[in-house]
């Protein structure tokens, strides 16, 4: 929830193999996006540059697991955990180019790691 605060107290965050995530973008509603939880352009732009390295297992690409989420929403993301870690940064960092801030959003990818639960 560094979107939404706590981005004062904290240097860095990590976070690893979400289901769906909440898209750097205005125009997508919660929990999907950032649209309608009251922030604006400048505040989506300090979000950007706040340090955020998101961990994706190159094995975590099952989109028919029962625990993946499957609405329309998360789907646009893409079919699986790590295809939607890669297109939460990739959007982060589209979002930083027409807002003209710095994206300080990462991914890295985990070779042979997987879901389990």
């Amino acid at each position: 929830m560094i979107a939404l605060g706590f981005r004062g107290q904290v240097a860095a965050a990590v976070a690893a193999n979400a289901g769906s995530y909440a898209m750097a973008d205005l125009d997508i509603a919660w929990p999907y996006g950032l649209g309608g939880c009251g922030l604006d352009a400048a505040d989506l732009s300090a979000v950007l540059g706040f340090r955020l390295t998101i961990m994706a297992g190159t094995l975590d690409n099952d989109g028919t697991a029962a625990n993946v989420p499957n609405a329309p929403e998360a789907l646009a993301q893409g079919p699986h955990r790590h295809a939607r870690a890669h297109a939460f940064t990739a959007r982060a960092r589209a979002m930083a180019d027409s807002l003209g801030a710095v994206c300080a959003f990462t991914v890295l990818d985990v070779a042979g790691v997987g879901h389990s639960g």
